[in-house]
């Protein structure tokens, strides 16, 4: 009984083996075996199971996998961690001298008057300061510089410095009246005369004559003493120079009044006369500064119809010193 049975799963065995065998030599015989198609036999192989027709070789599907597009995104943007930030510091700029610099400019170049207004006493003087630049408004040193006035001899200039680029004058005046100063850099060589060309005032007491008087036989001037220049200073009558055109003994001076009183007197004198220091009468005869006062002669007959003129009139402190004249002054009545 038990003989049988191993015949049987020997024989199985050895079929199983060949079927095998032929199928994987044989490629028509791989085929896709449905499950419907098997037989309720379950010794046989899943591969096999009816032959009859043509085999179905199946084709396998063969995918094609597609490679990833690569997006080029860049570089990360990065962000700054946030730490302090310094606080810059100011650099100076530094000051870079332009090509081309060293002519004289006479424009760049300068002259200053101070003060620009002194008194006409051949004492006290104006200051004038002359410097030399170059086109690029450096100092140029060393240059000659000479200074006129358009008075000419009226004025007294006198150099008392020249030091680097600047050149120092001083200016005195014995005569009324307004000069303009010119300064030129180089006289011998350049001649260059600065642009600028300021004004310098000298003054005394200010004259003017009036037709109107106080009585037919008076002639009336004023005489204001200015504020400025300084140092304001008090004036005394010195000099007077009394002309009138009548030399003859018809009309006589008979004495001068500053306001009310009387600061000289006389019995009658003819034209011309000249009244010094030492003739009058009266010490009354000052004008503070800022002040005016009248100035009256007085005639023995009427002044009426005649030209009266006061040259000179000089006046000084009070001590003979800082004496300056008056310009002119006439009147006709």
């Amino acid at each position: 009984m038990r003989q049988p049975r191993i015949l049987t799963f020997a024989l199985t065995a050895v079929l199983l083996a060949l079927s095998t065998s032929w199928l994987w030599s044989n490629p028509t015989a791989r085929v896709s075996v449905r499950q419907a198609d098997l037989t309720s036999n379950a010794w046989l192989p899943l591969v096999m199971k009816d032959f009859s027709g043509s085999p179905t070789v199946a084709t396998p599907t063969r995918t094609s996998t597609p490679s990833p597009t690569i997006t080029n995104t860049g570089l990360p943007s990065m962000t700054p961690l946030d730490t302090d930030t310094p606080t810059p510091t100011d650099t100076p700029t530094p000051t870079i001298t332009p090509t081309g610099c060293g002519s004289i400019d006479a424009a760049n170049s300068t002259i200053s008057v101070n003060p620009a207004s002194q008194w006409a006493d051949d004492e006290l003087a104006a200051t004038v300061i002359v410097q030399v630049f170059d086109n690029c408004n450096q100092p140029v040193n060393g240059l000659a510089v000479s200074l006129t006035s358009s008075r000419g001899g009226f004025d007294t200039i006198t150099l008392i410095s020249a030091v680097g680029n600047t050149s120092t004058f001083i200016v005195t005046s014995t005569t009324v009246g307004t000069s303009t100063l010119t300064a030129t850099i180089d006289p011998a060589d350049l001649n260059l005369q600065i642009t600028t060309t300021p004004a310098l005032n000298f003054v005394c007491l200010n004259g003017s004559g009036s037709a109107l008087s106080f009585t037919a036989q008076d002639v009336q001037f004023g005489y204001a003493n200015p504020q400025n220049p300084p140092p304001p200073l008090t004036h005394s009558l010195e000099t007077l120079t009394v002309t009138w055109d009548d030399q003859t003994d018809t009309r006589l001076l008979l004495s001068v009044k500053m306001g009310a009183t009387v600061i000289w007197s006389s019995g009658g004198v003819t034209s011309p006369h000249t009244i010094n220091v030492s003739d009058w009468t009266s010490p009354s005869r000052t004008i503070n500064p800022g002040a005016s006062k009248s100035l009256v002669l007085t005639f023995n007959v009427s002044a009426s119809g005649g030209t009266y003129t006061l040259n000179p009139v000089i006046w000084d402190d009070g001590s003979g010193g800082n004496a300056c004249t008056s310009a002119p002054v006439s009147v006709t009545r």
